[in-house]
C-alpha cells in the first residue's frame, strides 16, 4: 500500500480494517486523539469502538462499498474516547486497488466533528426554541412572500383564522381573509415595506375574525427573511377590551351623569341598600318614639298621628329612592325640572325629626328667601341633603346632647347657582382625610359602605355642580355642595327664614 499508515495523516486520521471490521493498521494521529496506544486499537474489531446505535450502519456502509468499489463516500457516525466520552466522526472510504469482492484493504480518512455536531445542535435547540416563540406570543403573527402568501403562521393566527396553519400556508389573503375590504390596502402596505424596508404601524385597526366578531388590534409590519426568503411580518397585538374600556372613559367624561350608572353590580346593589337604610332608619326611630308615646297614661293622639304620616313618608321615599336607582341606571339623564330647594330641604328635615330626636340633635335652617330656580331630580337631591344630615349627626354622637347643633343653609350666587351647606358641631375632620372623603369605599365608620359621600359626588357632579367640605374654625365640619341655575329666579320660601326644627334632649317638639 505504499508508506505505513501509522506516521500518515494527510489532513486527517487515517486507519484500516482488513477482512471486515478489525482495525489492521492505525496512524498514530488517530490513536493519540483519541488517546489510545495503537496497539490498543490494531487486531480489534472497529465494532468495539464506535457507538452501538451507529454500528448497524457503519456496518453496512462497510459492506456495501466493498462490493461497489465506490470511493469518496462518507459516514457520520461516534466513536468512544479513551475516557468514556463520544467524539463525532465523518469517515470517507477509499477501496484499494486490490480489486472488488476481493479481500480488500479498505481506507479510512477522518476527521473529527465533534465540536462542529455541537455548534451544529446548539444553532438546532436555538433555533427550535425561536420556533416555539411565536406560538407562545399572545398576538397573530404571519408572514407573507413578495406574492402575498402566507410562510408562517403561528397558533394565534390559525385561532383568528379558524384553520390550521397547513392551510393557511400557501395561501394568498384574498384566499383565506373574510376582512376582504382591507386585502388591497395591506397588499399595498406589504409593497410599501418590501420597497423601503421599513416597519410600519397601525393602531386600532378593526378586524373580523373567523366567527365574525369584531375584534380591534394593534398592527405591526416589518421586514423579514423567512427560509431565505424575503417577507413581510405581520404581527397583530388584541387590545379589544382596553379600546372598548377607553370608550367608556371618553364616553364618561363626555357624560358625567353616566359615572353612577356605570358601577359594578356589587357596588350598585351595596350602594342601594345604603340608600334604603336611611328611610327605613327613620321608619324605626319613629315607630320607637310612637311606643313611647303610646306607653304614656295620657298619649299625645295629634303626635302620634304625626308620627305616622312620617312612618308613611319614609316608606315612600324608599319606594322612591329604588325607583331612583332603577330610572338612574336606565337613561342617559336624569329627569329634570324646576324643584323647590328649600322645600325639599325642609321635607327631609321634617322626616328625620323623631331621629334627630332620639340623638339629641338640634337641628336649625337658614333658608335664603330669593334663590335662583334649578331643575334638578328632586328625590336624588333629598338622598344628597339625608346623606349629609344623617352623616352631621353621626359625627357629633361623642359630644354632650346640649352641643349637637346641625344647621342647614342655603344662599345664592346671584342667578348663577344655590349653595347647600350643612355644618356640624362635631370632632371635624382628620387633615389627611379631607381629600379623600369623597373616595369610593373611604370611611371613618366602623360599619360604615364608604359609598354615602361617593354617591353624592356622583349625583351632584352629573347635575353639573360641585361638593366640598371643610373645617369650622370653632370645631366641627361643614359640607357643601352646589346646583347651577338656570338664570331666572326662583320661588320665594314662605315664613321665616331662620327656624329650629328639633330641640337637642327634648320630646318631640
Amino acid at each position: 500500500m505504499g508508506r505505513d499508515i501509522r506516521t500518515g495523516n494527510s489532513g486527517g486520521f487515517v486507519f484500516a480494517t482488513l477482512r471486515g471490521d478489525v482495525v489492521s493498521r492505525a496512524s498514530a494521529s488517530w490513536t493519540t486523539h483519541l488517546s489510545y496506544a495503537v496497539e490498543e486499537v490494531e487486531n480489534r474489531s472497529l465494532k468495539d469502538f464506535v457507538h452501538a446505535d451507529d454500528w448497524p450502519e457503519v456496518k453496512r456502509f462497510f459492506e456495501r462499498r466493498a462490493d461497489t468499489g465506490e470511493a469518496q463516500t462518507e459516514i457520520w457516525y461516534r466513536i468512544r474516547h479513551k475516557d468514556g466520552g463520544w467524539r463525532h466522526f465523518v469517515s470517507t472510504l477509499v477501496p484499494s486497488e486490490q480489486g472488488i469482492g476481493k479481500p480488500a484493504t479498505l481506507l479510512f480518512v477522518s476527521r473529527d466533528v465533534t465540536e462542529q455536531k455541537r455548534l451544529e445542535d446548539k444553532i438546532a435547540q436555538k433555533q427550535a426554541l425561536l420556533n416555539t416563540v411565536p406560538d407562545v406570543v399572545p398576538a397573530i403573527i404571519c408572514a407573507r412572500n413578495r406574492e402575498g402568501r402566507y410562510l408562517l403562521v403561528n397558533k394565534q393566527g390559525e385561532r383568528f383564522f379558524g384553520k390550521p396553519a397547513s392551510s393557511i400556508i400557501g395561501k394568498t389573503t384574498g384566499e383565506i381573509s373574510i376582512n376582504t375590504e382591507k386585502v388591497g390596502e395591506y397588499l399595498t402596505y406589504d409593497r410599501e415595506i418590501f420597497a423601503t424596508g421599513k416597519p410600519k404601524y397601525i393602531p386600532k385597526e378593526i378586524f373580523k375574525n373567523h366567527a365574525g366578531e369584531i375584534r380591534v388590534f394593534d398592527v405591526l409590519m416589518a421586514p423579514l427573511v423567512v427560509n431565505n426568503e424575503p417577507a413581510v411580518l405581520f404581527m397583530a397585538c388584541e387590545n379589544t377590551d382596553r379600546h372598548n374600556m377607553g370608550q367608556e372613559s371618553r364616553e364618561i367624561r363626555a357624560n358625567p351623569n353616566r359615572v353612577g350608572r356605570l358601577g359594578r353590580g356589587g357596588v350598585l346593589a351595596m350602594a342601594l341598600a345604603h340608600e334604603v337604610t336611611q328611610p327605613l332608619t327613620g321608619i324605626l326611630s319613629n315607630a320607637q318614639v310612637a311606643q313611647l308615646l303610646l306607653a304614656q297614661k295620657e298619649p299625645d293622639l295629634t303626635e302620634i298621628a304625626n308620627i305616622m304620616a312620617d312612618i308613611v313618608a319614609d316608606n315612600k321615599r324608599a319606594g322612591n329612592v329604588i325607583k331612583s336607582f332603577r330610572t338612574y341606571l336606565k337613561r342617559e339623564m336624569p329627569i329634570r325640572e324646576p324643584i323647590d330647594v328649600n322645600g325639599a330641604i325642609l321635607e327631609i328635615i321634617d322626616s328625620l325629626r323623631s331621629d334627630s330626636t332620639l340623638k339629641g340633635v338640634t337641628v336649625s335652617t337658614e333658608l335664603s328667601a330669593n334663590l335662583p330656580e334649578i331643575k334638578a331630580d328632586r328625590v336624588q337631591i333629598q338622598q344628597v341633603v339625608l346623606n349629609l344630615v344623617m352623616n352631621a349627626e353621626h359625627a357629633m354622637a361623642a359630644q354632650p346632647p346640649q352641643q349637637r347643633q346641625l344647621t342647614v343653609k342655603t344662599v345664592s350666587d346671584g342667578v348663577k347657582a344655590v349653595i347647600v351647606s350643612v355644618r356640624d358641631t362635631g370632632h371635624g375632620i382628620a387633615q389627611e382625610n379631607l381629600g379623600r372623603l369623597f373616595d369610593a369605599h373611604f370611611t371613618t365608620k366602623a360599619q360604615g359602605l364608604g359609598l354615602g359621600l361617593t354617591i353624592c359626588r356622583s349625583i351632584i357632579e352629573a347635575h353639573g355642580g360641585l361638593i366640598w367640605a371643610e373645617n369650622n374654625p370653632d370645631g366641627g365640619a361643614t359640607f357643601m355642595f352646589s346646583l347651577p341655575g338656570t338664570g331666572k329666579n326662583g320661588p320665594n320660601v314662605k315664613g321665616s327664614a331662620s327656624q329650629q326644627v328639633a330641640l337637642g334632649g327634648g320630646g318631640v317638639p
